[in-house]
């Protein structure tokens, strides 16, 4: 895959529209099918079992096609495709929709009320400095929100604070080459955001 090759890209995700949510015409093309062929699982229990039980039909029944109820139901979680079993499994679109989620639950869709003391919050948690350096606070107050949510591990993780730091300073000099190759290779931050991306998203 081109994309693998120059971007080292090891995770592709759908969306749901993509392979039929809330999209009649991915329904009617099934889709998921075609993303199912290529590799793809659903990224939910439910549906990955109910994805096996309908290919196996596919396969031993004649003639046999996926009703439209069921591809609804399979359409109701992402996609993805897994180029190596360590990858990262998130992607920034379960960034956003964390992040708006909290932000919509905890403060009313109101960034101004908690950006800046919650970036400050986190820069304390991580010992860093940021501000007299304008792009590393752009990048904390990204985070902040997110991650502030379980900075119980951080505080108790020195390994997992020092790598978190390292990789924020790494985002904030544009080093997104050795940024995601951190992300790739440390096990202990990747299970970390991933417990707190799926807890939200999934």
């Amino acid at each position: 895959n081109v994309h693998a090759q120059v971007y080292k890209l090891r995770r592709f995700t759908v969306d749901p529209y993509q392979i039929g949510g809330k999209n009649s015409d991915g329904i009617k093309s099934g889709a998921f099918w075609v993303y199912y062929h290529a590799g793809f699982r659903p990224m939910l229990q439910e549906q990955l079992q109910l994805a096996n039980n309908e290919a196996e039909k596919i396969k031993t029944i004649k003639g046999y096609r996926s009703p439209a109820s069921v591809l609804k139901q399979l359409a109701k979680t992402k996609m993805e495709l897994l180029l190596q079993k360590k990858s990262v499994r998130f992607d920034a679109n379960d960034l956003s929709l964390a992040y708006a989620a909290l932000l919509k639950k905890k403060y009313k869709n109101n960034r101004n009320r908690f950006e800046k003391d919650k970036a400050q919050e986190l820069a304390h948690v991580l010992q860093l400095t940021i501000h007299k350096d304008p792009m590393l606070q752009f990048t904390v107050q990204n985070w902040a929100l997110l991650l502030l949510q379980h900075q119980a591990a951080l505080k108790k993780n020195p390994t997992l604070k020092k790598a978190v730091k390292e990789l924020f300073l790494l985002k904030a000099k544009g080093s997104e080459t050795a940024y995601h190759f951190l992300l790739q290779k440390n096990k202990m931050i990747r299970e970390w955001m991933e417990e707190l991306v799926n807890g939200i998203v999934l």
